[in-house]
């Protein structure tokens, strides 16, 4: 059985959280579409950013569920 990972990320608006969780729960969470949730941490995104009251995603860490296949 292959691992499943799950990326956990934090969305901020500035300096203030917004909402935890993989990109589709932040998607439930903001009434967001999770294109958009994945947009907030493009580079092109973050080229258009002006100022500090911008939304930023921030990448935390992978969790893995089941067991690594061993080659």
């Amino acid at each position: 059985m292959a691992k499943a990972c799950w990326k956990q990320y934090t969305l901020y608006k500035g300096d203030m959280i917004i909402a935890e969780g993989t990109v589709k729960e932040i998607a439930q969470q903001t009434g967001l579409a999770e294109n958009t949730i994945r947009f907030y941490a493009s580079p092109t995104y973050k080229g258009r950013r002006k100022g500090n009251n911008h939304k930023m995603l921030v990448p935390l860490d992978v969790y893995s569920i089941g067991r690594a296949d061993n080659d």
